[in-house]
């Protein structure tokens, strides 16, 4: 996240436990998303927090399950000049001038008309029907009852980092190179070792049928079969994006037996 520069606070460095309250509005239909991102924002209901205000979600939910949500700030976008503009206000409340209440009213006024959308991505084997659920599968956007099909498992950190090329393109082109043992990688190419780490789901939870419909496919790397330990290990330092947070290494591991 630091290499991107879009860092801001670090919450949780493990899986994250959703209270109640925000499950209740997430699957409530008439609270809107301005709602929901407050609760969870107000509410301490992430990982890490950046710059604009956005935060990360990651979860393990179950026996090879997992979620990860991106919540974007639904009054200011991830602009340059938004966030330049927040960490305005954000040194008068440093430096006393403005209390907290004050300052969340102003930011609640900004309102740029131009946001990313909300965007989860959830593997769930046990919830998997052919053609119609898929296992690994991403919701774009408040309104939850679209999938899009990945042919993938994705790690905390291929997920992270392909939202914020995505939606900070900015700050990730003026981005810092990383340390990797004795050399130094781009910011794309720590993107491009992310995917080598997100194995392809097996033909029982991804069949030939959803293969000649269309997916979001990155190849090669086949996941082993349920059953066996998968051990995701992701390294989150990104000290060079510029929106700033300390989610510096997970190690997630999914053991698929009871």
């Amino acid at each position: 996240m630091k290499a991107v520069g879009v860092s801001e606070l670090f919450s949780n460095p493990g899986s994250i436990t959703i209270s109640d309250e925000f499950k209740r509005l997430a699957r409530d239909e008439t609270v809107t998303y301005e709602n929901l991102y407050l609760e969870g924002l107000l509410g301490g209901q992430y990982n890490f927090q950046l710059a604009d205000y956005s935060f990360f979600q990651f979860g393990i939910t179950g026996i090879g399950a997992l979620r990860y949500a991106y919540y974007p700030n639904p009054f200011l976008g991830s602009s340059r000049q938004a966030i330049s503009e927040l960490a305005e206000l954000r040194s008068y409340v440093d430096e006393g001038a403005l209390d907290v209440d004050e300052f969340l009213r102003r930011v609640s006024e900004l309102r740029y008309t131009q946001h990313p959308p909300l965007v989860r991505y959830e593997n769930a084997p046990s919830q998997y029907v052919e053609l119609s659920h898929p296992c690994s599968h991403l919701h774009i956007g408040h309104y939850s009852e679209n999938r899009w099909p990945v042919r993938r498992v994705l790690t905390p950190l291929a997920f992270t980092l392909l939202l914020l090329k995505l939606f900070y393109a900015d700050f990730w082109r003026e981005g810092e190179e990383i340390a990797s043992g004795l050399e130094r990688l781009s910011l794309d190419e720590v993107l491009a070792t992310s995917k080598q780490h997100c194995p392809l789901l097996p033909e029982d939870l991804f069949s030939g049928a959803a293969e000649r419909q269309f997916f979001l496919a990155w190849p090669n790397l086949l996941l082993p079969p349920l059953g066996q330990d998968q051990r995701f290990s992701c390294i989150t330092t990104v000290p060079s994006l510029r929106l700033h947070a300390t989610y510096e290494r997970c190690d997630i591991g999914l053991s698929t037996s009871t």
